[in-house]
């Protein structure tokens, strides 16, 4: 079984330098930021299609996908996991 990845999904504005999504990406291997458009100007929809061909691209065999959520990213991933 493979490890669980974690796809970082930002907050307004991309959580900036100092905020503790960056520091876990830092720290552990597995976290990778999910790059959403127009941070300025977040759009659920741009950013829920976003998720979800990141999510299709991830190796075949991926155990799990974990989600690691912060502000307008945790309000997509809801919007995401309840409709598509």
């Amino acid at each position: 079984m493979n490890e669980p990845r974690a796809r970082v999904l930002p907050g307004y504005l991309n959580s900036g330098s100092g905020h503790g999504q960056r520091r876990w990406e830092a720290a552990h291997a597995g976290f990778e930021r999910v790059r959403m458009p127009d941070r300025m100007h977040p759009d659920c929809n741009a950013w829920c299609r976003t998720l979800e061909v990141t999510l299709n691209a991830d190796p075949a065999g991926e155990s799990c996908v974990l989600l690691a959520a912060h502000s307008f990213g945790w309000l997509m991933s809801m919007r995401k996991g309840g409709a598509a």
